[in-house]
Protein backbone atom coordinates (compact mmCIF):
# COMPACT_ATOMS: atom_id res chain seq x y z
CA UNK A 1 0.00 0.00 0.00
CA UNK A 2 1.77 3.49 -0.94
CA UNK A 3 0.19 6.54 1.06
CA UNK A 4 1.43 9.74 -0.48
CA UNK A 5 1.35 12.95 2.46
CA UNK A 6 1.12 16.38 0.38
CA UNK A 7 2.88 18.56 3.07
CA UNK A 8 6.06 18.47 5.55
CA UNK A 9 4.83 20.48 8.11
CA UNK A 10 2.84 19.45 11.29
CA UNK A 11 -0.54 17.63 9.81
CA UNK A 12 1.86 15.88 7.31
CA UNK A 13 4.24 14.79 9.77
CA UNK A 14 2.41 13.40 12.52
CA UNK A 15 -0.22 11.75 9.97
CA UNK A 16 3.45 9.70 8.41
CA UNK A 17 4.52 9.02 11.61
CA UNK A 18 1.03 7.77 12.73
CA UNK A 19 1.04 5.52 9.68
CA UNK A 20 4.38 4.40 10.33
CA UNK A 21 3.22 3.27 13.81
CA UNK A 22 0.53 1.72 12.40
CA UNK A 23 1.20 0.31 9.12
CA UNK A 24 4.64 -0.76 9.36
CA UNK A 25 4.39 -2.14 5.63
CA UNK A 26 3.03 0.24 3.89
CA UNK A 27 4.90 2.41 1.11
CA UNK A 28 5.06 6.27 2.42
CA UNK A 29 6.17 9.31 0.58
CA UNK A 30 5.83 12.54 1.31
CA UNK A 31 5.87 15.59 -1.38
CA UNK A 32 6.78 19.22 -0.25
CA UNK A 33 9.21 21.51 -2.12
CA UNK A 34 10.91 22.26 0.89
CA UNK A 35 14.23 20.68 1.93
CA UNK A 36 13.15 21.03 6.12
CA UNK A 37 10.91 21.15 8.48
CA UNK A 38 10.11 24.52 10.57
CA UNK A 39 9.31 24.04 13.64
CA UNK A 40 6.33 26.80 13.64
CA UNK A 41 5.18 27.04 16.86
CA UNK A 42 8.68 28.11 18.07
CA UNK A 43 9.18 30.89 15.10
CA UNK A 44 8.87 33.77 17.80
CA UNK A 45 12.30 32.44 19.22
CA UNK A 46 14.32 33.83 15.66
CA UNK A 47 13.97 37.08 17.59
CA UNK A 48 17.11 36.33 19.44
CA UNK A 49 18.31 32.82 17.70
CA UNK A 50 19.04 32.18 13.93
CA UNK A 51 16.04 30.25 12.01
CA UNK A 52 18.46 27.52 10.88
CA UNK A 53 18.05 26.16 14.36
CA UNK A 54 14.62 25.49 13.89
CA UNK A 55 14.52 23.66 10.65
CA UNK A 56 14.71 19.73 10.41
CA UNK A 57 15.82 18.26 7.77
CA UNK A 58 13.51 16.03 5.50
CA UNK A 59 16.32 13.79 4.36
CA UNK A 60 16.85 12.79 8.09
CA UNK A 61 13.65 12.58 9.29
CA UNK A 62 12.39 10.56 6.36
CA UNK A 63 15.60 8.07 7.55
CA UNK A 64 14.16 8.56 11.19
CA UNK A 65 10.43 8.00 10.11
CA UNK A 66 10.96 5.41 7.15
CA UNK A 67 9.46 7.81 4.23
CA UNK A 68 10.60 8.79 0.54
CA UNK A 69 10.72 12.77 0.38
CA UNK A 70 9.73 13.96 -3.52
CA UNK A 71 10.92 17.73 -3.02
CA UNK A 72 7.86 19.06 -5.74
CA UNK A 73 5.55 21.71 -5.79
CA UNK A 74 1.95 20.58 -5.79
CA UNK A 75 -0.41 23.36 -6.58
CA UNK A 76 -3.96 21.98 -4.43
CA UNK A 77 -7.22 23.11 -6.66
CA UNK A 78 -10.38 21.78 -5.72
CA UNK A 79 -10.03 20.79 -9.81
CA UNK A 80 -6.89 19.09 -9.66
CA UNK A 81 -7.91 17.05 -6.39
CA UNK A 82 -10.56 15.43 -8.33
CA UNK A 83 -8.34 14.73 -11.26
CA UNK A 84 -5.91 12.74 -9.18
CA UNK A 85 -8.28 11.49 -7.23
CA UNK A 86 -9.89 9.59 -10.63
CA UNK A 87 -6.52 8.73 -11.73
CA UNK A 88 -5.60 7.52 -8.58
CA UNK A 89 -1.53 9.13 -9.50
CA UNK A 90 -0.13 12.47 -8.96
CA UNK A 91 1.85 14.50 -12.13
CA UNK A 92 5.15 14.73 -10.41
CA UNK A 93 8.12 16.18 -12.87
CA UNK A 94 9.95 12.61 -12.64
CA UNK A 95 6.28 11.29 -13.86
CA UNK A 96 3.25 9.92 -12.25
CA UNK A 97 3.51 9.10 -8.97
CA UNK A 98 0.72 6.30 -8.11
CA UNK A 99 -1.15 6.24 -5.15
CA UNK A 100 -3.63 3.83 -3.04
CA UNK A 101 -4.13 6.72 -0.41
CA UNK A 102 -4.01 10.59 -0.95
CA UNK A 103 -3.45 12.88 2.43
CA UNK A 104 -3.42 16.59 1.60
CA UNK A 105 -1.76 18.46 4.18
CA UNK A 106 -0.46 21.74 2.62
CA UNK A 107 -1.75 23.82 5.09
CA UNK A 108 -4.20 27.89 4.88
CA UNK A 109 -2.11 30.84 3.04
CA UNK A 110 -3.23 34.21 3.11
CA UNK A 111 -5.45 35.63 0.38
CA UNK A 112 -3.13 38.70 -0.01
CA UNK A 113 -0.33 39.40 0.29
CA UNK A 114 1.24 42.93 1.88
CA UNK A 115 4.21 44.95 0.17
CA UNK A 116 5.00 47.16 2.55
CA UNK A 117 8.07 46.88 3.91
CA UNK A 118 7.06 47.95 7.46
CA UNK A 119 4.90 44.75 7.46
CA UNK A 120 6.67 41.44 8.62
CA UNK A 121 4.04 38.49 7.79
CA UNK A 122 4.57 34.71 8.24
CA UNK A 123 6.42 34.38 5.25
CA UNK A 124 9.24 36.77 5.80
CA UNK A 125 10.08 34.96 9.21
CA UNK A 126 10.12 31.51 7.35
CA UNK A 127 13.05 32.76 5.06
CA UNK A 128 15.06 35.13 7.49
CA UNK A 129 13.42 34.80 11.09
CA UNK A 130 13.45 37.68 12.77
CA UNK A 131 16.72 39.06 14.02
CA UNK A 132 16.68 42.03 11.61
CA UNK A 133 13.34 43.14 12.55
CA UNK A 134 15.11 43.52 16.14
CA UNK A 135 17.72 45.32 14.54
CA UNK A 136 15.65 47.43 12.65
CA UNK A 137 13.77 48.49 15.55
CA UNK A 138 17.35 49.50 17.47
CA UNK A 139 18.60 51.22 14.09
CA UNK A 140 15.57 53.21 14.39
CA UNK A 141 16.45 57.13 15.38
CA UNK A 142 14.44 56.62 18.42
CA UNK A 143 14.16 53.57 19.54
CA UNK A 144 12.54 53.47 22.67
CA UNK A 145 9.83 55.15 20.62
CA UNK A 146 9.38 53.05 18.12
CA UNK A 147 5.93 51.93 17.95
CA UNK A 148 4.54 48.15 16.94
CA UNK A 149 1.66 46.19 16.55
CA UNK A 150 1.27 42.12 16.53
CA UNK A 151 -2.04 41.35 14.56
CA UNK A 152 -3.75 38.33 16.36
CA UNK A 153 -4.19 37.69 20.33
CA UNK A 154 -3.91 33.86 20.10
CA UNK A 155 -0.80 31.99 21.79
CA UNK A 156 1.65 33.09 18.76
CA UNK A 157 0.26 36.66 19.07
CA UNK A 158 0.90 36.86 22.89
CA UNK A 159 4.16 34.40 22.35
CA UNK A 160 5.81 37.25 19.75
CA UNK A 161 4.62 39.74 22.19
CA UNK A 162 6.33 38.78 25.26
CA UNK A 163 9.77 37.40 23.04
CA UNK A 164 9.56 41.50 21.32
CA UNK A 165 9.47 42.66 24.48
CA UNK A 166 12.38 40.81 26.55
CA UNK A 167 15.07 40.78 23.40
CA UNK A 168 14.58 44.65 23.10
CA UNK A 169 13.99 45.11 26.94
CA UNK A 170 17.69 43.92 27.27
CA UNK A 171 18.86 45.60 24.47
CA UNK A 172 17.84 48.44 26.31
CA UNK A 173 14.97 49.43 23.87
CA UNK A 174 11.58 48.55 24.34
CA UNK A 175 8.65 49.53 21.83
CA UNK A 176 6.69 51.74 23.80
CA UNK A 177 3.58 51.04 21.97
CA UNK A 178 3.93 47.28 21.69
CA UNK A 179 0.18 46.31 20.87
CA UNK A 180 -1.99 43.15 20.20
CA UNK A 181 -5.46 43.57 18.56
CA UNK A 182 -7.77 41.25 18.38
CA UNK A 183 -10.96 43.45 18.04
CA UNK A 184 -11.83 45.96 20.61
CA UNK A 185 -10.05 48.87 22.26
CA UNK A 186 -6.68 48.44 23.63
CA UNK A 187 -6.17 48.58 27.57
CA UNK A 188 -2.80 48.96 29.26
CA UNK A 189 -1.87 46.09 30.64
CA UNK A 190 0.64 46.91 33.91
CA UNK A 191 4.41 46.13 33.67
CA UNK A 192 6.24 43.39 34.89
CA UNK A 193 7.83 43.94 38.32
CA UNK A 194 10.47 45.76 38.61
CA UNK A 195 10.58 47.62 35.19
CA UNK A 196 9.68 50.91 33.98
CA UNK A 197 6.04 52.04 33.35
CA UNK A 198 6.86 52.63 29.36
CA UNK A 199 7.49 48.58 29.36
CA UNK A 200 3.69 47.99 29.65
CA UNK A 201 1.82 46.09 27.08
CA UNK A 202 -1.10 47.49 25.61
CA UNK A 203 -3.83 44.29 24.75
CA UNK A 204 -7.33 44.46 24.15
CA UNK A 205 -10.19 43.55 26.80
CA UNK A 206 -10.40 40.34 26.64
CA UNK A 207 -6.77 39.16 27.36
CA UNK A 208 -5.88 42.04 30.38
CA UNK A 209 -6.87 39.80 32.79
CA UNK A 210 -5.41 36.89 31.37
CA UNK A 211 -2.12 38.98 30.38
CA UNK A 212 -2.17 40.48 34.34
CA UNK A 213 -1.90 36.72 35.35
CA UNK A 214 0.23 35.58 33.01
CA UNK A 215 3.04 38.48 33.70
CA UNK A 216 2.68 37.43 37.09
CA UNK A 217 3.39 33.78 36.77
CA UNK A 218 6.32 34.42 34.59
CA UNK A 219 7.97 37.33 36.64
CA UNK A 220 6.57 36.41 40.06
Amino acid sequence: MRVVVAGGGYAGLACLMALRRRRPDAELVLVDPGAAHLILTRLHETLRRSIADFRRSFGVLASTVGFVHRRETLPVTPARLQAWQAARSLPLSGGDLPFDALVVATGARPHTTLSDPRVVGESAFRARGGRRLVERVLAAEDAARFPMTVVGGGATGLQFLFQLHDVLYGRGAEPADARSFRGGAAHECAPPPGQPAEAALIVPPPFREFLDALVGEVHG
